[in-house]
């Protein structure tokens, strides 16, 4: 089964630093990669970060502390 789901990092204000998945996937496991680089393509600042994954029916939140 396949569902939308939206693959978001925001810093600890937050504001949006990069939509890493906006779209559709199977259902099952799956694995992200963020390269610390925000959508302008600018390496971002050490510090806290939060990864957010949103479908219709749930939102799930991942502190991530990014140290360069």
């Amino acid at each position: 089964q396949r569902a939308d789901y939206q693959l978001t990092i925001f810093d600890i204000n937050g504001r949006k630093v990069r939509t890493l998945h906006n779209g559709n996937l199977p259902s099952g496991e799956r694995n992200f990669q963020w390269n610390a680089i925000d959508e302008t393509g600018k390496n971002v600042s050490s510090g806290i970060y939060l990864a957010v994954l949103q479908s219709r029916s749930s939102i799930q939140k991942l502190k991530i502390v990014y140290v360069k």
